[in-house]
C-alpha cells in the first residue's frame, strides 16, 4: 500500500509545471479586467482634470462676478446712503422751514382771520349803511322820476301854454291892428260918409252923429282898456310861470349834483368792493398755494419713506447676498475638498493598480522561471497562493466605491458576453477557447512587450464600457451624491 502512494505520488510530481487554462483564463481575465480598469480611470481622470479646469475657471469667473458685484454693490450702498443721508439733510432743513413757515402762516392766518373779522363787520356794517342809502336813493330816484315827469308835464304845459299865449296876443294883436284898420276905415268911411251927410244934412244933425261917435268912442276905448288889461294879467302869469320853471330847473340842478354825489360815492363803493375782493382772491391764492405746500410736503415725506424703505430692502438684499457669497465659497471649499479627497482616492488606485501590476508581471515572470526549471506542483501551488493573497492583499488595502445600479444595468446592455453562465465567469465558449489557445503565447508576448496605456484611444469601446469590477467614476459618484 505505502508503495502505491508513492507511485501515485510520482505521478503527481511529474505533472507539468505549466498553469493549467482555467487559471490562465482566470489571471487573463484578471489581466483585462485591471487594464480596463486603468483605461477607465484614466479616462475619469482625465475628464475630473477637464472638470477641475472648467471649476477653476468658473471659480475664477465668479471671483471675477463676486468682485464686480460686490464692488457694484459696494457702490449703490454708497450711492444710496449718500443719496439718504442728502434726503435725510433736506428732509430736515424742508421740516425746519416747515416749521418756520406753519408758525408764520399761522401768524399770517391769525393775523388775516383777524384782519378779516374787523373787514367783515366793517363791510357789514357798510353794507347795511349802502343798503339803507341806496333804499333811500331808490325812494329818491323814483321820487325825482315822478317830480321830472311832472316837470316835464308841466314843461309841456307851459309851452302849451306859452304857444297859446303867443297864438292868443298875436291873434289879439292882430285882431287889433285889424280892428284898429278897419275902425280907422270904417272912422274914414263913417267920417266920410258923417261929412258927406253932415255936409248933406248941413248942420241939423251934427248934435246927434257926433253925440254917436263919441259914444262909439268910448265904447272902443272902455273895449281897449280890458284887452289891455288881459294883456297885462297875461304877462304877468308869464312871468311867474318863468319863475316857476327857473326854481324847478335849480331844484333839478340841485338834484343831479345830490345824484352825482351819490353816483360816485356808489362808484367809490364799488372800488372798495372790488378791491376788496382782489384782496380775498390773493388770500383764497395763497391759501391754496399754502395747501399744495402742505401737499408736496406730505408727498416728499411719502417719497422720503420710500426711499428709507427701499434703502432697507437694498440693505437686506446685500445681507442675502453676502449670505449667498459666503454659500458659494462654503461650497467652493466643500467642492475643493471633494475633488481632493477624489485626487487621493485615484492616486491610491493608480497606486494599487501600479502594484497589482507589478505584481502580476512578478507573477508572469515567475511563471517563466518555472516553466524553464523543474519545480513541484505544491511549490507551484505555493507561489500561486502567494500571488493570489498578494493581489487580494492589495485590492483590500483600497476601498472602491460602489457603483448605482442603474449605471451598471446601463452599460451592461452594451456588453458583450464570453462567458455561459453557471462557469462562474472563468469558461469561455469552446468556439472561443480554440481561437484563445493559438494566440496564448502572442497575447503574453504583446502584454509583456506593451507599454502601459496611457491614452484612452487604445482600448477597445467594449472595454471601456465595461463595469465588471466595482471600481466608480469619480463624475458618476459626485453626479449621484449631488442628486
Amino acid at each position: 500500500m505505502p508503495k502505491k502512494k508513492r507511485g501515485i505520488r510520482d505521478k503527481k510530481t511529474k505533472k507539468s509545471p505549466w498553469l493549467n487554462e482555467r487559471e490562465t483564463l482566470f489571471y487573463e481575465q484578471q489581466i483585462l479586467d485591471n487594464n480596463r480598469q486603468l483605461a477607465r480611470l484614466r479616462t475619469t481622470n482625465e475628464e475630473l482634470e477637464h472638470e477641475v479646469k472648467t471649476i477653476r475657471k468658473q471659480f475664477t469667473k465668479l471671483e471675477e462676478d463676486r468682485s464686480d458685484i460686490v464692488a457694484y454693490l459696494k457702490r449703490n450702498l454708497t450711492e444710496k446712503i449718500e443719496e439718504t443721508r442728502e434726503l435725510n439733510e433736506r428732509i430736515s432743513a424742508l421740516e425746519e422751514l416747515r416749521k418756520k413757515e406753519l408758525t408764520m402762516f399761522k401768524k399770517k392766518e391769525a393775523a388775516m382771520e383777524f384782519e378779516y373779522h374787523s373787514m367783515e363787520t366793517n363791510l357789514n356794517a357798510e353794507v347795511k349803511l349802502t343798503a339803507g342809502k341806496l333804499n333811500a336813493l331808490e325812494d329818491w330816484r323814483i321820487a325825482r322820476l315822478d317830480l321830472m315827469h311832472k316837470f316835464e308835464m308841466q314843461n309841456q304845459q307851459l309851452k302849451d301854454q306859452e304857444e297859446r299865449h303867443k297864438n292868443a296876443l298875436h291873434a289879439a294883436e292882430k285882431a287889433l291892428i285889424v280892428g284898429k284898420a278897419k275902425m280907422q276905415k270904417e272912422m274914414e268911411e263913417r267920417l266920410n260918409e258923417l261929412a258927406e251927410k253932415f255936409r248933406e244934412a248941413t248942420n241939423i244933425r251934427i248934435a246927434d252923429t257926433t253925440h254917436r261917435a263919441v259914444r262909439e268912442n268910448i265904447a272902443l276905448n272902455q273895449e281897449l282898456d280890458m284887452m289891455l288889461e288881459l294883456c297885462r294879467e297875461l304877462h304877468s302869469n308869464t312871468m311867474d310861470y318863468k319863475e316857476a320853471v327857473k326854481m324847478l330847473k335849480l331844484q333839478a340842478d340841485l338834484f343831479e349834483e345830490e345824484k352825482n354825489i351819490a353816483l360816485n360815492k356808489t362808484i367809490k363803493q364799488k372800488h372798495m368792493i372790488t378791491n376788496l375782493t382782489k384782496d380775498c382772491n390773493v388770500m383764497t391764492d395763497k391759501y391754496v398755494k399754502l395747501q399744495r405746500f402742505n401737499y408736496y410736503l406730505l408727498s416728499h415725506t411719502a417719497l422720503l419713506e420710500e426711499y428709507k424703505e427701499r434703502s432697507i430692502t437694498a440693505e437686506k438684499k446685500i445681507r442675502i447676498l453676502e449670505q449667498n457669497l459666503q454659500q458659494i465659497q462654503e461650497s467652493k471649499t466643500q467642492i475643493l475638498t471633494e475633488i481632493h479627497s477624489k485626487r487621493q482616492e485615484f492616486d491610491n488606485l493608480n497606486q494599487t493598480l501600479k502594484e497589482a501590476k507589478q505584481c502580476i508581471m512578478e507573477a508572469l515572470q515567475l511563471q517563466e522561471k518555472l516553466s524553464t526549471e523543474d519545480v513541484c506542483s505544491s511549490c507551484h501551488t505555493d507561489l500561486k497562493e502567494e500571488v493570489l493573497s498578494s493581489l487580494l492583499n492589495i485590492l483590500k488595502k483600497q476601498y472602491i466605491p460602489s457603483i448605482s445600479s442603474h449605471h451598471i444595468s446601463q452599460q451592461e446592455e452594451d456588453i458583450e458576453c464570453h462567458y455561459e453562465k453557471g462557469s462562474l465567469g472563468l469558461l469561455q465558449t469552446t468556439a472561443e477557447i480554440e481561437t484563445d489557445q493559438q494566440g496564448e503565447d502572442e497575447s503574453v508576448k504583446i502584454e509583456e512587450k506593451q507599454e502601459p496605456l496611457s491614452m484612452p484611444e487604445k482600448v477597445p469601446s467594449c472595454l471601456l464600457n465595461d463595469d465588471s469590477s466595482d471600481i466608480i467614476s469619480p463624475s458618476s459618484s459626485i453626479n449621484h451624491e449631488i442628486t
